[in-house]
């Protein structure tokens, strides 16, 4: 077989695959209005771009210029010569009369200056080509801005996009193509010259999967679909690691059979072995050059690629390392990912900065875990400088604190030993400040109280200090401990109103946030016991001096509090029009704030707003939801209702609920089963009456067609009263139908609680006996009381229902079942029986529930004293 991915420089016509990019520059040169400027890495093909641009587009008029800046000249005036002569020697026959009086200018104008020299010869072309076009490819420009005469022709490109198209028409004949790994905006240095801004920016982009699916066609590689989204999985279309798979694939396939495991081991020799391979090694040799782009790499590996700016997102593209998009941004393919791998990158920082140097790092930078990570590998092998212990031990107890391993952080800020008369200690008060903390969500209340009040009993009234006041303040009020919110009510007013022996030593901005948090408990108080109109006065009061966070969670219980409807529905909307941003708690670490006691939500606001102005809760998830979510409407819908109700705020939660899945029933909102299944569930549960006959029968339906949702006592509690509500209007036929669902899924009920189905049994019943069936009645007689025998001889408790419930069902069957064996054909029950010897269970009036031979119970069946129930 005849190999066809061969290592080549330029890609042969007949296996160059289109691209989007492809059609740029073909619009480009259509339009000769503005010069392209090719944007991508190393290794992605631009030069096989430019090139198939040139034998594609090109016509007998027309001069393609190719010229290859990275073999860079002394002065301006060689590098605009070169141009001009690689014209000249590409194009002998079109530019031999032109190349003459070239030749004679230069000799008898030797002190012109180079750019207009090169302006003159320029024309001399254009003039030469009579109306054709004249392309001019410069590629790797990247080498030439290392020079100190690029802004000078770069300068020139530029003019002749301007003045030197006024002045001389046929330069509307000229036009360029640029490519490099430089950003336009870097071409020009000099800040006094124009920005080179002209450029019509050309991403050469990886395959997409179309385009992938023709380059595996053009290849001739005959491979199955499985194989060929192997291949795509690992390179995502990336051009020259995409061909060099292929192109091993291609000389294994002889003697190997395709499987997916095979395309693994070839990325795996190619790349993941010594990383040698072009991209990888590139790419491999920038990264390890700049720390930069290795924290960039983490930040996105760390799905905070949105954070990325826009200078270094650009620079990792160059690099070859990520694609982005506005909303996006990621590391290219798995090859690359694999090559750039978190254990490699953390390498290179510990031996850039050492261990704890990027310990305290990522500590600063809020990456706890991996700052935990990083202080326990240092002690594996050392212990902490003694100059530093505290700093580094109270450092890594902060982070297990954060990551919620509280014992963990107790466990190591113990290690910090302290003289308590010392007040000198610079580190007591936030140690036992963030002790206290993880008692607190250890519930250990008294433990925690014990550290709060060791660091206010020191005295000095700083941030440590007020936070431990507000965490007592916060522990009193939440009754941890009865009899304390006035207690509690004194620590808050002493915080917001400055009440303290000693001089704060504390930034305003920090002690207006910490007012502001004490504020909100304190207005919480009063709101609770119905003083609405003292916490409007404090919040009212605490506003304006906070930030925007702590002024979003003031301005929410605001509009809790108030009477006024318009002024309700104002704060409300404003909190919703605010840009996200600023209900986000800012990232400072315990030291400064204290935001553990509650987090805004938005959720909130639009479940206040549902209660208060049904009508503008609806323009906002209606018409404008895209400004306070991107998930879809149903979905976050239903968000806003499942916070409701897990908030206990039951009735706004509800009818949301309700105008959901009329919506979605009606054909305006996509629910996804398990929402759906959620939303009939609770309405079916909490509805008013005459909803709630509908919404149950429509869940019971559901259930029947749905077989992967489990049911529960609540379930029971919903069909019982559906059918018990159908039988009491004397809609028997349709309580029947209900309850025959009922039967059909009840094995989907947990043992334990299968026992609540017998209330539903027991409806059935009286219908059959009120209707006159016998043959039902006596049926479902038999299958309450073994339901109930079954249950009493378990182990299980009564879920769901009391043991007077199951006496009295009991009861009624047992007397059902007696009175119709006493009017019914006794021959019934022997039928079709002729083993009088067969294991029967049968039943006495008294209830006795007895096992034996049917020889032995016949006399007493005739008698009517015993009933089969089997």
């Amino acid at each position: 077989m005849n190999k066809i991915l061969k290592p080549y420089t330029i890609i042969p016509k007949e296996l160059y695959t289109l691209r989007e990019a492809d059609t740029q520059v073909k619009n480009i040169i259509a339009d000769m209005g503005r010069p392209g400027y090719v944007l991508v890495s190393r290794q992605m093909g631009k030069t096989n771009l430019l090139i198939n641009a040139k034998k594609q587009l090109e016509t007998d008029r027309d001069a393609f210029i190719y010229i290859d800046l990275s073999n860079t000249f002394p002065s301006p005036k060689g590098c605009f010569e070169n141009i001009i002569d690689n014209a000249i020697d590409s194009y002998p026959e079109k530019f031999s009369k032109a190349s003459d009086l070239i030749l004679e200018r230069r000799k008898t104008l030797k002190d012109i200056p180079p750019h207009k020299q090169h302006t003159n010869e320029l024309r001399i072309l254009l003039q030469a080509l009579n109306g054709g076009k004249l392309v001019i490819i410069l590629d790797e420009i990247d080498a030439l801005t290392k020079t100190n005469y690029s802004d000078q022709i770069f300068s020139q490109i530029r003019s002749t996009y301007f003045g030197a198209r006024v002045n001389y028409n046929e330069f509307c004949n000229l036009t360029y193509l640029l490519s490099g790994v430089v950003e336009p905006t870097e071409i020009i240095k000099d800040p006094k010259v124009s920005p080179f801004n002209i450029g019509q920016k050309i991403y050469l982009n990886d395959f997409t999967k179309v385009e992938f699916d023709s380059f595996i066609k053009t290849a001739q590689l005959n491979i199955n679909p499985e194989i060929s989204k192997r291949i795509y999985d690992w390179t995502n279309g990336n051009p020259r690691i995409t061909w060099d798979v292929c192109s091993e694939l291609e000389d294994r396939m002889i003697n190997n059979d395709c499987t997916p495991e095979l395309i693994d081991k070839i990325v795996h020799d190619l790349y993941l072995k010594s990383y040698d391979k072009a991209p990888i090694d590139n790419i491999r040799e920038i990264v390890l050059n700049d720390r930069e782009i290795r924290n960039a790499i983490i930040e996105i590996e760390y799905n905070k690629g949105k954070q990325v700016a826009d200078r270094l997102k650009s620079k990792l593209y160059l690099a070859g390392i990520i694609n982005y998009s506005d909303d996006d941004v990621h590391i290219k393919n798995e090859v690359i990912k694999k090559c750039l791998n978190f254990e490699w990158l953390k390498l290179l920082e510990k031996e850039d900065k050492g261990v704890l140097s990027l310990a305290m790092d990522n500590y600063e930078n809020l990456n706890y875990k991996e700052a935990i990570s990083l202080f326990e590998e240092f002690l594996g092998f050392d212990e902490f400088p003694e100059e530093k212990r505290d700093y580094y031990t109270f450092a890594m107890g902060v982070s297990f604190l954060e990551i919620g391993e509280h014992e963990k952080a107790i466990e190591v800020l113990d290690k910090i030993s302290f003289d308590l008369d010392d007040s000198t200690l610079d580190y007591f008060s936030s140690v036992f400040y963030i002790k206290g903390l993880a008692y607190r969500r250890l519930g250990k209340i008294q433990e925690s109280m014990d550290c709060f009040q060791l660091v206010v009993d020191k005295g000095i009234v700083d941030a440590n200090y007020l936070n431990s006041k507000l965490q007592l303040g916060y522990i009193y009020a939440n009754n941890y401990l009865d009899g304390k919110t006035d207690e509690a009510v004194k620590i808050f007013d002493e915080i917001i109103n400055g009440k303290f022996e000693s001089p704060i030593k504390i930034k305003e901005k920090v002690l207006n946030e910490i007012k502001g948090m004490a504020s909100f408990i304190y207005a919480t108080i009063c709101k609770d016991r119905g003083d609405n109109i003292k916490a409007e006065l404090i919040l009212r009061n605490i506003i304006p001096k906070v930030e925007h966070y702590t002024k979003s969670l003031l301005k929410l219980l605001l509009s809790e509090v108030i009477n006024n409807k318009e002024e309700k529905v104002n704060i409300l909307c404003e909190l919703l029009d605010n840009k996200s941003s600023k209900h986000t708690a800012p990232n400072s670490n315990h030291l400064d704030y204290s935001y553990s006691f509650t987090n805004f939500n938005i959720l909130d606001v639009l479940i206040n707003l549902l209660d208060v102005d049904k009508q503008t809760f609806i323009d906002y998830t209606t018409n404008k939801i895209n400004s306070i979510s991107l998930k879809p409407r149903g979905e976050f819908l239903f968000e806003i209702a499942a916070h409701s109700i897990n908030k206990r705020k039951l009735k706004p939660g509800v009818i949301l609920l309700q105008d959901i899945y009329f919506e979605h029933k009606f054909g305006g909102l996509r629910l996804e089963n398990h929402q759906l299944y959620e939303t009939l569930r609770i309405i079916s549960l909490f509805s008013e009456y005459e909803k709630k006959l509908e919404f149950s029968q429509d869940y019971l339906k559901f259930l029947e067609k749905e077989v992967s949702f489990k049911i529960d006592i609540f379930d029971i509690r919903i069909f019982n009263n559906l059918i018990f509500t159908l039988a009491e209007s004397k809609d028997f036929f349709k309580a029947l139908e209900y309850s025959s669902i009922v039967n059909s899924i009840k094995d989907r009920l947990n043992n334990e609680i299968l026992i609540t189905v017998v209330t539903i049994f027991s409806i059935e019943l009286t219908i059959f006996n009120q209707l006159g069936i016998v043959p039902n009645s006596t049926e479902k007689a038999k299958q309450i009381l073994k339901l109930i025998d079954s249950h009493r001889k378990s182990k299980y408790g009564n879920f769901g229902i009391t043991e007077n419930e199951i006496n009295d069902i009991w009861d009624i069957a047992l007397n059902i079942l007696f009175s119709l064996n006493d009017t019914y054909d006794f021959g019934h029950n022997f039928k079709g029986v002729n083993d009088r010897n067969r294991m029967i269970t049968a039943i006495k009036r008294d209830g006795c529930i007895f096992r034996m031979k049917l020889k032995r119970a016949e006399s007493e069946i005739k008698k009517g004293n015993l009933i089969l129930l089997e």
